[in-house]
């Protein structure tokens, strides 16, 4: 129940981080496209415990790359890691890399 709380709370920490954009004052694509980037890169860390190589498999990256991404965007792998030794251990269909 605890874990089950735990990814909940991480989860709801992520919704509450999307923003709705108002176009008419302008955006800034790249920043928008760096944004929507590193959330996909969190859930999937959420989603395998914060275990990289599964992560990149869900998001049909090598590992290597996400790794680079990880660092460039200076996420911290370990938050996603605490608390979730069921997801950690969880399996992910592989999917061949484009």
């Amino acid at each position: 129940m605890k874990q089950l709380t735990l990814q909940l709370f991480r989860e709801l920490q992520l919704v509450n981080d999307v923003e709705r954009q108002n176009l008419e004052g302008g955006v800034d694509y790249y920043e928008e496209v760096r944004r929507f980037e590193v959330d996909l890169i969190k859930r999937a860390l959420i989603q395998t415990g914060g275990h990289q190589k599964r992560a990149a498999r869900l998001l049909n990256l090598k590992p290597s790359t996400l790794n680079s991404k990880i660092k460039l965007f200076d996420i911290q792998v370990e938050e996603f890691t605490a608390g979730y030794p069921i997801a950690a251990t969880v399996e992910v269909e592989a999917r061949p890399h484009a």
